[in-house]
């Protein structure tokens, strides 16, 4: 697996919470308090239903937070963290089991982060942040900024999670019916379909999101070549990160599509104009995988053919 870290834009992102919130934890040196608003969800650009939009019942926001130049990171826990959880319409917050250093400062600054499901720091990554244990695929959002604790309230800026620029999704059409594990590679033109790392997308596989302590808190990937799939809908996504160098001007994009179980590969051209590239922020959707009794063979009128 190559490794490559990609800053997901400055993570100036604004993240917002709406109401206030009282921990129901162990009570921690101080009852601190929490002022915040949650802004609208971004999404990718493009109308297909293949686009996850919207604040769900279950969304997880955790906000990691750095003190006296520190972060108060650490392997494996979500001690000295904020967890923001939606449902019916609103949001709730849980402090983390915070230490004295995060209740009795005044000011400080933080991280957020959304993706799927439960949020949870992994592994220390070589001693320049931690991976996120619990990721999966699928996009990923977050901001920064400051906070201030005045008369045992924590107040935090409106925040509006965001995504980076260069983030893209791919969705197959109808294709979450089928219970396999998927998996998706994006080239172009003639390189090898299956082999060749020089992909217009880079991957963000599970446990290959991480937060970076050693640069200001910046969040990175560790990319592969194939992206994991996530269940949207109908559909099944997969989410990338552009590669500026590869996402070239070209008139055809080629698409393969593996089958984790049973190693089955599937490709899928797709010719643009010449003056056509990828745009950041959006999502693609693809035609529908169709097989024939047997599996694994396409079906007619399948735009998907099998490799062998």
């Amino acid at each position: 697996m190559k490794k490559i870290f990609m800053a997901a834009a400055t993570l100036m992102l604004a993240v917002g919470f709406v109401g206030c919130t009282k921990s129901d934890d162990a009570p921690a040196t101080k009852d601190i308090k929490i002022e915040f608003s949650v802004a609208d969800k971004a999404g990718f650009n493009g109308g297909s239903r293949a686009v996850k939009s919207g604040w769900a019942d279950g969304d997880k926001i955790m906000i990691f937070f750095k003190v006296g130049g520190s972060w108060l990171a650490e392997a494996n826990t979500t001690d000295n963290t904020l967890t923001l959880t939606y449902n019916d319409g609103s949001w709730s917050a849980t402090k983390n089991n915070w230490s004295e250093t995060l209740t009795n400062s005044t000011s400080g600054s933080f991280i957020a982060i959304h993706y799927r499901g439960d949020i949870a720091l992994g592994e220390n990554l070589n001693n320049i942040g931690y991976y996120f244990a619990t990721f999966a695929g699928g996009e990923y959002l977050s901001t920064s900024g400051d906070y201030t604790i005045t008369g045992g309230v924590m107040t935090l800026p409106t925040l509006a999670m965001e995504m980076s620029s260069d983030m893209v999704q791919f969705s197959v059409k109808d294709l979450a019916s089928n219970s396999d594990e998927w998996e998706l590679m994006v080239n172009f033109d003639n390189h090898d379909l299956v082999a060749d790392a020089a992909c217009v997308v880079t991957a963000m596989n599970v446990n290959t999101l991480a937060l970076r302590t050693d640069v200001g808190g910046f969040i990175g990937n560790i990319s592969e070549e194939w992206m994991s799939a996530v269940v949207n809908g109908a559909d099944r996504s997969f989410v990338g990160m552009l590669d500026a160098e590869n996402n070239e001007v070209t008139t055809k994009y080629v698409f393969v599509l593996k089958n984790v179980e049973d190693y089955e590969y599937y490709k899928f051209e797709y010719a643009f104009s010449e003056s056509t590239k990828f745009v950041g922020k959006s999502a693609y959707l693809l035609p529908e995988l169709t097989l024939q009794a047997d599996g694994v063979t396409p079906a007619d009128g399948c735009k998907w053919t099998r490799l062998q």
